[in-house]
């Protein structure tokens, strides 16, 4: 329940630490857990600011991540995204997170589309089930490789 609470901002970064320490029974404090939760992720897949921008212009791009603050404004992680994105859903900001399906239609508002316009790629096997049920096209891509594959099968990439 506390990553939930995090990750859509209804938590701040002590609370969730307190609260994970407890409901994980992990064998160190909450102040441990901060600093081995703030290691990762480190940076960003090896070539994503590449496929990102081979992206044709005529296609939007959008980010739709189930983040927290702490590792979103890590330098390494937002800086090299920063103006990579038509729009950035993020939940903590937006208090809506995969799967739940507020968090597509958000997406699906913003662009005035019908979900079947939108190809939605995650690394989550329930986030893309839940996409499909809300009427996307959703693929499970997990890792660079898989991305790029599936944008090619979509004659996104050449």
């Amino acid at each position: 329940p506390s990553v939930r609470r995090f990750e859509s901002g209804s938590i701040d970064t002590e609370a969730f630490a307190r609260n994970i320490v407890v409901e994980a029974k992990l064998p160190y404090d909450w102040r441990e857990f901060i600093k081995r939760f703030d290691s990762w992720p480190e940076e960003l897949f090896d070539r994503t600011l590449e496929v990102l921008h081979a992206i044709p212009a005529n296609f939007r791009r959008a980010l739709l991540s189930n983040i927290n603050p702490l590792h979103w404004e890590r330098e390494t992680i937002s800086g090299p995204l920063a103006g990579r994105f038509d729009d950035v859903f993020l939940s903590y900001q937006t208090g809506l997170v995969k799967p739940d399906h507020a968090a597509f239609d958000q997406v699906v508002r913003t662009y005035s589309c019908r979900p079947d316009e939108v190809l939605f790629l995650d690394d989550s096997q329930a986030n893309v089930d839940s996409a499909l049920n809300y009427g996307m096209q959703a693929v499970l891509a997990v890792g660079i490789e898989a991305v790029v594959q599936t944008l090619r099968e979509h004659a996104i990439l050449a």
